[in-house]
């Protein structure tokens, strides 16, 4: 599902039906205003033009609404095609480096003044480059800046009739491109670059490749600058959709496997291994079929594999997941790796990555669920968005967890739409009662007919109505399909009110759906102490045995608070920020600033950043935790460097520094407020965005207050002289001698 305005968040359509209507998919493609098509006098042949000649004045094809869904109203929107989506990702351990690139065609002999589309990747994308193309002789690359400063400029290159692009991010999973005066009979590739860290297989080994195909209808309001009108219209595109995945690891590869999608597997492959290498030169084209047959000779590499999309009828309304098990060391254990500093900074960053599992040798590998005192509460969606599949799971997966509660524990159901109720006024002891009175209350109009998300008041309700006793604790269970816009006011109430409770309390959640938000599901566990998991809405088979993983993982009374320290850093001066008067940032930057706790399931990386020259080559990390139970360790990891040239880590740093900075949980929240009290004329919020500017430009991130720009030079009249192609019967009058 897609999200369309016009320039700038003006809505295009009217408010979707926030009720349970049988929302549908938004077809793929650049949407614009028939008002922004503007005519363009190009010469006409001296003949009639032949059938494939291409049409100068086409009719685009016209988004219709479902009658069921809403209303579209003037001005009318318009799409241009959509030819193919390539995905090209690149996997190297745990972190993938990703090339999306989305090809779509003005095939008129009209100018499209303004086009945009809204498209989604996966929570913690940190976009690194931004290109598009424009017919043959036109590239524009992005250049990050200030959001302000770069729509200011957008707006400006489409007033005077230059070729521009402008890449936002809304929020840290859904962003939108913006393209200005598209020449026409023209071609538009736009490729984006992007790192993730790749998210853990809960329970196994492994890491799960995650690329988001759709963004799901969201209720409530959406960021600022984003449409507020949203709406579905048509039907998923039968565009091609091509997905390659290589994978290079530290050790051996043993499988990967698609959850989602029918893929072919090639063990031993190198990156380049059956891929046609691109050329741009005739005089190159022997050099590249050299360079593929000696990739094809090369001997098996067991540390390498490939997969590639096997449907080649896959349409884009379905996330892609692989998942990535290596032999012998797991690709999930904690390491701390170091990456130099890159070009134009002097900063080195590192990423530590903690597993509680693996880290603390401790008791709680023999923890079982005869040992957990106190009451499981599951927080169920029961909106108009979980119709169809997803409600069919929904009761199933409680019928699962209901059935699997251990003795002596209480427990309790809330439901929630655009209200909220629950089976009892508070948690009851488990008892075959109490199961049949739960069971039957799922067979028996337990449906998606509670019409909005409302998330945040069930959950409020559920927290402040558990039971509070002594050596009691209370897991609240969320099941939901994320589709909600106000995820940050939820994942904040989550963090405090689990530190209000003193750790009693665990937030888990279980995201039901082909496109869920992950921001949110995964958010809600890494906030509150627990963990979470994404099931598809299909059969019991495939995702039976993660929910009772997961309910074993709430059971479980352990979850440790940490403190990681990296040596010599501790000791480094604060330095004066340059753009803010009274501030110091600290001798080094670490992201996440809060380090919320770690169930014993999780897994969680922390990232730094700090001056080269601040610590002589550290060599360890130290790591000190405390369990719930009051037990405390103390351990330690070795440093490891990442091969020259990389620059990964950097990116994810400077992105989780950012993130900080805008969900209001940074160093400066905490350390700012005081000394800026000396500065009247400089508030906190211009503080915090300023800094946020500053990494984000520095290591060209984007981020809620900076985007990608990208502005040709040369104005329309002078590209169109060049984009036109005369017909055959023009070349002897323009080659005739003179």
């Amino acid at each position: 599902m897609a999200y369309y305005s016009n320039t700038f968040g003006q809505p295009y359509i009217n408010q979707f039906h926030q009720e349970h209507a049988a929302l549908e998919r938004l077809a793929s493609g650049v949407v614009f205003e028939s008002a922004h098509v503007a005519a363009i006098n190009l010469p006409r042949p001296s003949k009639r033009p032949r059938k494939d000649d291409i049409d100068r004045s086409p009719a685009f094809p016209l988004f219709r609404a479902s009658t069921t869904t809403s209303n579209v109203t003037t001005p009318e929107l318009r799409c241009l095609p959509l030819l193919d989506v390539s995905v090209d990702v690149q996997v190297t351990s745990t972190i993938s480096r990703t090339t999306l690139t989305q090809t779509f065609s003005n095939f008129s002999a009209t100018l499209i003044a303004d086009a945009n589309y809204t498209f989604p990747l996966y929570d913690g994308t940190v976009i690194t480059s931004f290109r598009v193309s424009v017919g043959h002789d036109k590239t524009l690359e992005g250049k990050i800046k200030p959001k302000r400063e770069a729509r200011a400029e957008y707006k400006q290159a489409v007033a005077e009739q230059r070729v521009a692009a402008l890449l936002e991010e809304h929020t840290p999973e859904v962003f939108e491109t913006h393209l200005g005066n598209i020449p026409a009979r023209s071609t538009v590739k736009v490729e984006i670059q992007y790192v993730n860290e790749l998210k853990a297989d809960i329970g196994g080994e492994g890491v799960l490749v995650t690329i988001p195909t759709s963004v799901a209808p969201r209720y409530g309001l959406p960021p600022p600058g984003f449409p507020s009108s949203t709406t579905a219209l048509g039907n998923a595109s039968n565009h091609g959709l091509s997905v390659t995945v290589n994978v290079t690891g530290l050790t051996p590869i043993r499988k990967l496997e698609s959850r989602t999608h029918p893929i072919s597997v090639e063990m031993g492959a190198a990156a380049t291994y059956n891929q046609p290498i691109p050329t741009t030169t005739f005089s190159n084209f022997a050099k590249a079929a050299s360079s593929v047959k000696a990739s094809q000779n090369r001997d098996f590499d067991p540390n390498r594999a490939i997969a590639l999309l096997a449907d080649s009828t896959a349409t884009l309304g379905k996330d892609f997941v692989l998942l990535i098990l290596s032999s012998g060391s797991s690709l999930v254990e904690s390491r701390a790796v170091m990456e130099a500093p890159i070009d134009g900074t002097d900063e080195s960053a590192m990423m530590v990555t903690l597993c509680p599992q693996d880290l603390f040798v401790l008791n709680a590998t023999s923890e079982t669920s005869n040992r957990f005192e106190g009451e499981i509460i599951f927080v169920a969606d029961r909106s108009g968005s979980m119709m169809g599949e997803k409600i069919n799971t929904l009761r199933e997966t409680l019928g699962v967890f209901l059935k699997s509660l251990p003795e002596k524990s209480f427990f309790n159901i809330y439901s929630f739409g655009d209200n909220f109720s629950s089976l009892w006024g508070s948690s009851q002891e488990y008892t075959q009662q109490s199961l049949d009175a739960a069971t039957h209350h799922l067979s028996n109009g337990f449906d998606a007919n509670m019409g909005g998300t409302e998330i945040l008041s069930a959950i409020a309700a559920a927290f402040e109505n558990r039971i509070e006793q002594r050596n009691f604790t209370t897991q609240i269970m969320v099941l939901t399909d994320g589709e909600v816009w106000d995820t940050e006011k939820l994942l904040d109430y989550v963090a405090k009110s689990r530190e209000k409770a003193g750790g009693a309390v665990r937030f888990f959640a279980l995201g039901i759906g082909d496109s869920v938000s992950h921001r949110l599901i995964e958010g809600i566990g890494r906030q509150g102490g627990g963990y979470a998991e994404v099931v598809a809405a299909d059969g019991k088979g495939k995702w039976a045995e993660r929910v009772i993983r997961m309910l074993k993982g709430a059971l479980m009374p352990t979850t440790w608070q940490c403190e990681v320290e990296i040596d010599g850093l501790t000791a480094i001066s604060p330095r004066q920020l340059n753009t803010l008067p009274s501030s110091k940032i600290p001798g080094y930057i670490r992201a996440p600033y809060h380090l919320p706790s770690l169930h014993t399931f999780a897994r969680r990386s922390i990232f730094f950043l700090f001056p080269q020259h601040a610590t002589s080559d550290p060599q360890t990390v130290n790591i000190r935790a405390k369990a719930a139970s009051g037990e405390a360790i103390a351990t330690y990891l070795t440093i490891k460097g990442t091969p020259a040239g990389t620059n990964a880590i950097h990116h994810l740093a400077a992105k989780a520094a950012m993130l900080d900075l805008e969900i209001g949980r940074s160093w400066m929240h905490q350390d700012v407020p005081n000394a800026s009290k000396d500065d009247a004329n400089v508030s906190l919020d211009d503080m915090i965005r300023k800094e946020a500017e500053r990494i984000g430009t520095l290591y060209k991130v984007t981020g809620r207050w900076t985007s990608f720009i990208a502005v040709d030079n040369n104005t329309n009249q002078e590209s169109m002289s060049r984009l036109y192609k005369a017909q055959r019967s023009e070349l002897s009058v323009l080659t005739q001698p003179r």
